[in-house]
């Protein structure tokens, strides 16, 4: 007569190697999708009429150390930003519009520019500068560590400490 076992997946171990590759798995993908879903929310915020959260968008997508923010941010800075009445947000490059959280073409009715106010262009250099610390490039990278030393912000702490640990170039550390 053949034993069966009363789990599924025939013993106690396989159960707990299942559960164990289960747990391994969500840990490595839970942080991505969550800054993913901060991405696409800080993005969505740049389309908001209220400056407050226009201006907190700016600073999350500063803090991410994500080259896409970087891409989104130089283009508010441009008045290269485009949104549509449905909230979208899109790069614009040329006459080409893309979707600023995803990067595919977009074709919408997206004719407005986000309004940029004082409070936000605060926000947009050292948050600009935080994103550039992390270019390939030694002049952007020695460029934007001295636009934080000219106006440092206690939350772009995190992001420093991690571009110094990195940064190979003395005149930038």
């Amino acid at each position: 007569m053949k034993r069966t076992s009363a789990f599924p997946f025939g013993s106690a171990r396989s159960l707990r190697s299942v559960l164990t590759l289960a747990a391994a798995l969500w840990f490595a993908f839970t942080p991505r999708v969550a800054h993913a879903a901060a991405f696409e929310s800080a993005v969505r915020g740049l389309a908001s009429h209220d400056m407050d959260q226009v201006t907190e968008a700016v600073r999350t997508l500063g803090g991410l150390g994500d080259p896409r923010a970087l891409v989104v941010l130089r283009a508010l800075d441009s008045d290269h930003l485009r949104v549509d009445a449905a909230g979208g947000v899109y790069v614009q490059d040329g006459t080409t519009l893309h979707d600023a959280a995803t990067g595919r073409v977009a074709e919408p009715a997206a004719d407005d520019s986000p309004i940029v106010d004082n409070e936000i262009r605060r926000a947009l250099g050292p948050a600009l500068s935080a994103l550039e610390l992390g270019s390939p490039n030694v002049a952007v990278r020695r460029a934007a560590a001295a636009d934080i030393a000219k106006r440092p912000q206690n939350s772009l702490v995190p992001i420093v400490k991690k571009a110094l640990a990195s940064e190979t170039d003395k005149e930038i550390r």
